[in-house]
């Protein structure tokens, strides 16, 4: 498991621009606002705290970041409206997810 400092900066990389926030569009299936809730280089340590959470493991290297770092995994809910992953972000952190943060992404695979 990784220090929180290591977990914010995984996360913080994987961001946007403020000007990059409005690239979501509906049509794409897999962009939209995300509650993320950790970052993981093991994929089933990614998958303990998704299921533990009620989210869902997801490979960094298939978004649109360009920072992200290959090999990461995160844990987040999503694509949805801004308004429903601030809402998911909620449950998330009721349920011990500990650090969360919403963002607009756009995740394939």
């Amino acid at each position: 498991m990784f220090n929180k400092t290591l977990i914010v900066g995984v996360l913080a990389c994987a961001g946007f621009t403020m000007g990059q926030a409005n690239l979501a569009h509906a049509s794409d299936g897999n962009c939209g606002y995300y509650a993320f809730a950790g970052a993981f280089q093991n994929y089933r340590s990614a998958q303990r705290k998704a299921r533990r959470i009620g989210a869902v493991a997801m490979d960094l290297d298939q978004s649109d970041s360009p920072n992200a770092g290959k090999g990461y995994w995160v844990v987040a809910v999503g694509p949805g409206p801004r308004r429903w992953a601030k809402r998911q972000e909620r449950k998330l952190r009721r349920r011990g997810a500990g650090s969360t943060y919403v963002a607009s992404r756009c995740i394939w695979g």
